[in-house]
């Protein structure tokens, strides 16, 4: 739509879709209705991550867009770790609600801002064609296809549902995906994601999908490890994500000031890959020990490692992109980092569960394993109403799964290491 309208107008209805989601969700009385909320603002929302860094790209040289997205992404960063305590602590105070109704200030400010100081000639990209014409070419089909298939693949993962329905929706994603991949090469006029770019940048996007497949599953896991495993009060393990959070944002800022210097951003890749290797088998080590809560600080330096590979892998794929497809190119890098984070967290879940449901029954009477794993796994709470040594074993069994979750996030590293290191640079 930006390219049709502009990156102004595009992202001030992105500022308005998401405000809308959060009201929905605000004044909902029903699941089902904030869930719609929910999906409502994650459309706004994801126009509103694509379209900055569109904005950035497109207003500045290539050696300065590391350096600005930094910026972006340590407010991005600082937000989600300051939310993650922050909402926490409004919803055992005055309630959930007003976790979504108190972003809708900052909402109006934002998109007053927008209006305000982004330029009118980031303008669209149409090639002689009236904007009905333009309309008329968005791939509408390849839209439905892509929603389905994520949708689908979600459900597939962690939908809790029973095999048959995982299998079908298992079924659906692959017939999505199929059918997806033959509209863009086959019948799209103006594709979604044009697979003619593949060649040039789909090394990115495919690290991108390994990398936050491993972060994300880490992350969303962190806290529930911290509270399960070793009994840390809700706001107090957020907290850690905030550390973590900061530690993304200050090796972001680091790889733009280094790369607005020197316009180089490989060397930085591979030797924040070649830290991050070793820092992941730490943590593998210190988790799959149960040590002290303070031994997951490492999240720290790991947070600068990936917030320097965010940076650079970002600008090198935009200095490989064709002129004129900046647009398509940032939106599937996005994608595919959405898709990660899908991949990784269900998944990275799925497995905790399925392990810590397997240890439950290796240690309990198959009576006493179905309700604590019942119960447990509804309510967090109900831990702490058991006995001591009751609470102590069902941790112990949390901890077996959770070993599992900085593995994948070593695995990922690993899969992306040789494609970051053999990478011949572009030069900016």
């Amino acid at each position: 739509m930006s390219d049709v309208f502009g990156c102004k107008r595009g992202i001030l209805v992105a500022y308005l879709v998401f405000g809308m989601g959060c009201l929905f969700c605000t004044v909902s009385n029903e699941l089902v209705w904030l869930i719609v909320g929910r999906i409502i603002s994650g459309v706004g929302g994801a126009g509103m991550t694509i379209l900055t860094s569109v904005l950035i790209t497109d207003s500045v040289p290539s050696s300065e867009v590391a350096l600005l997205r930094s910026y972006k992404r340590s407010l991005n960063m600082a937000g989600q770790g300051i939310g993650a305590p922050l909402g926490s602590l409004i919803t055992e105070t005055v309630g959930w609600r007003w976790a979504f109704a108190g972003r809708l200030p900052i909402i109006v400010a934002c998109a007053w801002l927008a209006n305000r100081h982004t330029r009118e000639d980031i303008t669209p990209r149409g090639k002689g064609m009236s904007k009905y014409e333009e309309l008329k070419h968005i791939d509408y089909a390849g839209i439905v296809c892509l929603s389905v298939a994520i949708a689908t693949l979600v459900l597939a993962i962690n939908g809790g549902v029973g095999p048959a329905w995982r299998a079908g929706f298992a079924a659906l994603c692959v017939a999505s995906w199929v059918l997806f991949v033959w509209l863009e090469l086959a019948w799209a006029r103006k594709p979604l994601i044009p697979l003619t770019m593949v060649q040039d940048v789909g090394m990115f996007w495919l690290a991108q999908l390994f990398t936050f497949g491993g972060r994300e599953g880490l992350r969303a896991n962190l806290v529930p490890y911290l509270t399960k495993v070793h009994n840390l009060e809700t706001t107090l393990a957020s907290l850690y994500i905030g550390f973590m959070s900061l530690g993304n944002s200050m090796g972001g800022i680091a790889c733009g000031l280094v790369m607005k210097r020197y316009k180089r951003y490989h060397v930085m890749s591979v030797v924040s890959v070649l830290i991050s290797i070793p820092l992941n088998v730490l943590l593998c080590f210190i988790w799959s020990r149960g040590a002290s809560a303070w031994g997951s600080l490492v999240v720290i330096p790991m947070g600068i490692a990936n917030g320097i590979i965010s940076s650079a892998q970002f600008v090198g794929m935009t200095a490989r992109s064709k002129q004129g497809s900046s647009t398509s190119a940032i939106g599937a890098y996005h994608l595919f980092q959405r898709l990660g984070s899908i991949i990784g967290t269900a998944g990275a879940s799925a497995v905790v569960h399925a392990l810590f449901k397997s240890s439950v029954f290796g240690r309990m009477d198959v009576k006493s394993a179905k309700e604590i794993i019942e119960q447990v796994l509804k309510d967090s709470k109900y831990l702490w109403t058991l006995p001591a040594t009751t609470q102590q074993v069902v941790r112990s069994c949390f901890n077996d799964g959770y070993q599992f979750v900085p593995v994948l996030t070593l695995l990922s590293l690993l899969v992306v290491a040789p494609f970051i290191i053999f990478t011949r640079e572009q030069r900016l």
